[in-house]
């Protein structure tokens, strides 16, 4: 790590001793900007607190004086240079004692080794601010320990978890720190050793996942832990950090026990759609065990078993995509909703999906009871004049014929022979009309009006059979009391493109009564 040069403030203070320009012959060094100046008074030194100041002197007088610059700035660094008899007492302040006579070799030497000692007492202040600094703004647990295991440094996270303080922690081994008792330690129960040994062994960094026995209880740790080298690259120690992954952890107990209580088949796939979990109503309802999950592949299962009965809805705001599918079981059919909504990370990443299965069987069915109840006449279970207008809208811009069919004479049939003989010749012409014309949908227009909507326009001749083929069938039903009885067809057809829907309606109705006024010119 490339760092500044360290300042340095060197005093000289003397008025006999000349080592300034001896001094700054030695320069540049590097890691340091020297600033040299001789002084003839302390009161000639200037600094603020986080200047490094050495002073270079013969008189032990003013190295005492000036030791308040100790308290005053950042470093103090006092050089006393003099004879020294055998039984001279020398302060333990004093950082270096140079002789008073040597060449200038020798001084520029011991000045490059006192330069090289502040700047490595410096950058190590440095280094250390760093590390804690960053360590400590980490929320995660880290900690180093030498070989042993003992913890060299720790951060405040692990400090804090511990209940105890760095200084408390630091030299202390993990049954002391995490309050655990020898016994415990020693069976190697809820500790670390196995794993610090591996790390050692595999001179490489290994995660694992941990429980460990604290004062608060038990947590649940993933630890990414690394061996730390020395400069011949054995072993000295390793560093670890650890995530408490004990709410995650309590939070995936709490995730489960929802999803198993969720009233629905419901399963939580990858992004890939690989199967993560799946509650116990989807293994019921779809008569998957235990076995079958392990090689449950979704995808293929919803092509294989589910028939889809509505267009995909999609939701761009939710991410999801919902549509009906009928599932059939034990030969009974079962609709369902399918929503897949897609599950995304904090940077809006897909993570998987939550596929949700909700049953609309009953729903549907009443739905197509009332439709049909709306849609139907009850007499004759044909389709009614509502749902004519409503289909043959749908047929508009294609190819249709459509066949108009009234009753002659059936009027009379209700006077002389009573409602009930009626409403059986309105049933028995609405069998008839189902099974001569097999390619059309048939409506009951009201009264004794009857329609039939074919799609494209088919063969004259083969229309013409059927139309005759259901003529004969209604004066079949009267041959023995009246031969007047019968049914006027109109039939008109359309490309979809020359006529319209209500002309094709105005037509067809044209048509039949057409057929009708002939039928009564001719006394039938």
């Amino acid at each position: 790590m490339k760092m500044e040069n360290i300042k340095i403030r060197i005093y000289i203070l003397s008025d006999s001793i000349n080592l300034e320009e001896c001094l700054k012959m030695a320069l540049p060094i590097e890691g340091a900007d020297c600033w040299i100046q001789t002084v003839h008074s302390g009161q000639q030194l200037k600094y603020d607190s986080e200047s490094i100041v050495v002073i270079i002197t013969s008189s032990m007088e003013e190295i005492e004086k000036n030791k308040i610059i100790a308290e005053e700035c950042y470093r103090y660094y006092p050089v006393y240079i003099e004879s020294f008899a055998e039984d001279c007492t020398i302060p333990d302040y004093i950082t270096a004692l140079w002789p008073a006579e040597e060449s200038g070799d020798a001084r520029t030497f011991r000045f490059k080794k006192l330069i090289k000692l502040i700047t490595t007492e410096a950058y190590e202040w440095i280094y250390d601010t760093f590390l804690h600094t960053a360590i400590d703004h980490i929320p995660e647990l880290v900690w180093f320990k030498d070989k042993k295991g003992a913890h060299v440094m720790v951060n405040q996270a692990f400090a804090q978890t511990v209940h105890k303080t760095r200084e408390d922690v630091e030299g202390r081994g993990h049954y002391y720190i995490w309050d655990i008792t020898p016994e415990e330690y020693s069976s190697g129960e809820y500790v670390c050793l196995e794993s610090e040994e591996q790390v050692i062994s595999a001179k490489r960094t290994l995660v694992f996942e941990e429980p460990v026995k604290t004062r608060d209880g038990m947590m649940h740790f993933i630890t990414y832990k690394s061996p730390i080298f020395n400069k011949h690259n054995e072993v000295i120690g390793t560093v670890g950090v650890a995530h408490n992954v004990s709410d995650f952890s309590n939070m995936g107990i709490q995730l489960s026990l929802l999803i198993e209580n969720i009233p629905f088949p419901l399963l939580i796939c990858t992004a890939e759609w690989g199967l993560v979990q799946v509650n116990s109503y989807f293994q019921s309802v779809f008569k998957i065990d235990g076995a079958l999950l392990a090689s449950f592949d979704y995808k293929n299962w919803k092509s294989e078993c589910l028939k889809p009965v509505s267009e995909k809805k999609r939701d761009e705001t939710k991410h999801s995509v919902s549509q009906e599918f009928v599932f059939e079981r034990k030969g009974i059919e079962f609709i369902y909703v399918v929503v897949e909504q897609e599950i995304r990370d904090y940077f809006f990443n897909s993570s998987g999906f939550f596929v949700l299965f909700h049953d609309v069987t009953i729903e549907r069915n009443y739905e197509r009871k009332i439709l049909q109840a709306a849609n139907t006449d009850p007499l004759t279970n044909l389709y009614n004049r509502r749902y004519f207008y409503e289909y043959v809208q749908k047929l508009s811009g294609k190819p249709v014929t459509l066949l108009y069919m009234d009753l002659d004479h059936f009027k009379e049939i209700n006077d002389n022979f009573g409602h009930n003989r009626g409403d059986d010749v309105l049933r028995r012409t609405a069998r008839y009309i189902l099974e001569i014309f097999p390619n059309g949908i048939a409506f009951r227009l009201g009264g004794d009006e009857f329609a039939v909507l074919i799609e494209g326009i088919p063969e004259e001749e083969e229309i013409q059979e059927q139309c005759d083929s259901m003529v004969r069938s209604i004066k079949d039903m009267f041959r023995s009391e009246d031969s007047r009885f019968s049914v006027s067809i109109g039939m008109v057809s359309t490309d979809g493109k020359s006529m319209d829907i209500d002309e094709l309606i105005h037509q067809g109705d044209e048509a039949m009564y057409s057929i009708k006024r002939k039928h009564h010119e001719e006394g039938r």
